[in-house]
């Protein structure tokens, strides 16, 4: 059979990578303690200013109430 040189064998029934990513269980524990330490998200969202916006009919079809939202991805539909 051929295959590149720089692949291992592979023996049915063997495993040939290791259970742990990080080499042993005491490893994998620090990496835990250190994700912890960090922040868990910070978000920053402009503020929308008011302008234009499509009458309620318009808007329920289009699925945005500001003209300058509209956005349409693939085919447009007409409303």
């Amino acid at each position: 059979m051929n295959r590149p040189n720089n692949r291992p064998r592979v023996t049915p029934g063997r495993c040939t990578r290791s259970a742990v990513p990080y080499g042993s269980p005491l490893q994998l524990m620090e990496f835990n303690r250190e994700l912890q330490e960090l922040p868990l998200a910070m978000a920053y969202v402009p503020i929308q200013p008011w302008g234009d916006t499509y009458a309620p009919c318009r808007a329920l079809c289009r699925g945005t109430l500001f003209p300058v939202l509209d956005l349409p991805f693939g085919e447009v539909t007409v409303c």
